[in-house]
C-alpha cells in the first residue's frame, strides 16, 4: 500500500519537473532571442553612426554656390558603409536645407542625421537616430541633411 502511494507521487514530481524544464528552456529561448536581436540593433545604430560621419563629412565641403541637395555620389558612398538590415540608400531619401538666417547662418556646422525606423522584429516600430557635427569647411551657413531609411 505504501509502494503505491509513492508510485503516484513519483508520476506527479515527474509531470512537475517536466513543466519546469519547459519553463526554463522557453525563458533562456526567449532570453536568447532578446540578446541576439538587441546585438542587431547595436550593429545597426554603429553603421548609422558610420554613415552620419560620412554624410557629415561629405557635406562640409559644400560651398555657399553649390545647390545643396544630395547627389548620387553622396548615396553611393553611403551605400558602401550600409549593412544588409539597411535598404540601399537613394538620393531621394536624402533633404539637405541651408540656413539663411539666425545664428545658424554664421556658425560654419555641417550636420547629418540618420533616422531609421524597425519594420520587423521585436523592436517593430521603435525609432534609431544618430546625429554627427563637424566644421564646414567651405561655407558659414549652417548644412543640415537628413537621411530616412528603414530598417528591416
Amino acid at each position: 500500500m505504501i509502494e503505491n502511494k509513492n508510485q503516484k507521487n513519483m508520476k506527479k514530481a515527474y509531470i512537475d519537473q517536466i513543466l519546469m524544464m519547459m519553463v526554463v528552456f522557453i525563458g533562456f529561448y526567449w532570453s536568447f532571442m532578446f540578446v541576439t536581436q538587441y546585438a542587431a540593433v547595436l550593429r545597426t545604430h554603429e553603421s548609422m553612426d558610420d554613415m552620419s560621419k560620412y554624410g557629415a563629412r561629405f557635406v562640409s565641403n559644400y560651398s555657399p554656390q553649390d545647390a545643396v541637395s544630395a547627389d548620387q555620389n553622396l548615396a553611393d558612398g553611403l551605400n558602401n558603409l550600409n549593412i544588409r538590415k539597411i535598404p540601399d540608400v537613394a538620393v531621394s531619401d536624402i533633404a539637405c536645407v541651408i540656413a539663411t538666417s539666425g545664428p545658424a547662418l554664421t556658425n560654419s556646422q555641417s550636420v547629418f542625421i540618420t533616422q531609421g525606423t524597425y519594420t520587423t522584429g521585436y523592436f517593430k516600430g521603435k525609432a534609431l537616430e544618430s546625429k554627427v557635427v563637424v566644421y564646414n569647411q567651405r561655407a558659414q551657413a549652417q548644412i543640415t541633411c537628413t537621411l530616412s531609411v528603414t530598417i528591416n
